[in-house]
């Protein structure tokens, strides 16, 4: 299904959309994504119910819980005006840059974990989509011209070295193309953050399900990628959007509603995660050196073994074809690329993707 809609899209000669082609991209990389552009013509109901019924987690949003947070909190002698000062003196508002959004979402995420989680933020490449990147450069003859470097992130949850998850950030004046864009960008990056935990410590894909945000000013939307055994599949993880309080009025409800309890699963997911990690990366060291010191034979990857990034904007007006491609023009600055000169061609690489198909 997911093979034949790439194909659909690929042989059609009309201009893509801006949207539409993010969408081609995460189909490229093996993604059946809900929240795509005509998901229910493309997948069916059924299909489609049965990925969100995989991605929806409705435990994780329980107000009910929430209500007992603050109580738990004062019988336990923990002051909880501490995280409220910090939110409120950052004098929440629309008017919020990128960078202090990403400094007040992560404090929040830091502080209900309580400090345990490595969360990194500023001007960071991320090493799996940089991998991703050679790996597309070996097995389609791309010639990146320059040297690789990986998708700029917002904010990152490591394990050590490890990357466990991304979660990218756009200012509240953002558009609504805007943030889907960037969440198709973000599906991807996750992706390549579960595909290189595997390679490098034998992380099972079904053991490395990925929830991560997707900002839009003090809102957010909480996200699932799961690897269900042939595709990866991803839906919202809660029908609750996620709002940071900017009032001492709304702080109050913070406390009682979905958003504090849905944030306490989120960090309570990646402590695990992180923990799982752990003892993954152990077991593997352990089987590293009890192994036979052979080299295995390289296999062809399968749908959902790359993961397909966007072409630069210099490769983008180098190419007259992809040029003439109108609104589908590529602006990097919305997928936070690090290097202008790298890429990979995307007439390319569709033409050699659609030679796979047809074999």
């Amino acid at each position: 299904m997911l093979y034949k809609h790439i194909e659909r899209q690929l042989q059609d000669n009309a201009p893509m959309t801006k949207l539409v082609e993010k969408d081609v991209f995460v189909a490229m990389s093996g993604i059946v994504n809900a929240r795509m552009s005509g998901a229910r013509d493309v997948f069916g109901e059924e299909t489609l119910n049965l990925i969100k019924s995989q991605c929806l987690q409705p435990h994780i949003s329980n107000p009910k819980a929430a209500l007992g947070v603050e109580a738990s909190a004062r019988i336990k002698g923990v002051d909880t005006n501490p995280l409220k000062r910090r939110i409120l003196d950052a004098k929440p508002s629309k008017a919020m840059s990128e960078g202090e959004l990403v400094e007040v979402w992560s404090y929040v995420l830091g502080a209900l974990a309580g400090y345990k989680l490595s969360l990194r933020s500023g001007e960071l490449t991320s090493k799996a989509t940089r991998w991703q990147r050679l790996l597309m450069q070996q097995e389609y003859d791309v010639d990146a011209g320059s040297a690789t470097y990986g998708r700029k992130l917002d904010l990152q949850c490591r394990a050590e070295e490890h990357e466990l998850n991304n979660s990218e950030f756009k200012v509240d004046s953002a558009s609504e193309q805007q943030v889907e864009v960037q969440y198709r960008k973000n599906l991807r990056v996750n992706q390549a953050m579960m595909l290189y935990l595997k390679d490098q410590i034998g992380m099972p894909l079904e053991d490395s399900d990925i929830l991560a945000l997707d900002v839009h000013g003090l809102s957010a939307v909480l996200f699932a990628l799961k690897y269900n055994g042939e595709v990866f599949v991803s839906d919202l993880a809660t029908k609750h959007m996620l709002r940071l309080p900017d009032s001492t009025a709304s702080w109050k409800l913070f406390l009682r509603g979905n958003t504090l309890s849905v944030l306490l699963a989120y960090v309570k997911h990646l402590l695990d995660l992180t923990e799982r990690i752990e003892e993954q990366e152990l077991k593997h060291e352990e089987e590293a050196r009890t192994a036979d010191r052979c080299t295995p034979e390289r296999e062809p990857r399968p749908l959902g073994g790359f993961t397909f990034m966007s072409p630069s904007k210099k490769r983008c007006k180098a190419n007259p074809q992809r040029a003439q491609m109108g609104e589908a023009h590529d602006d990097e600055t919305d997928e936070g690329v690090v290097q202008e000169d790298e890429c990979d061609d995307f007439q390319d690489v569709c033409d050699d993707f659609q030679d796979v198909c047809d074999d």
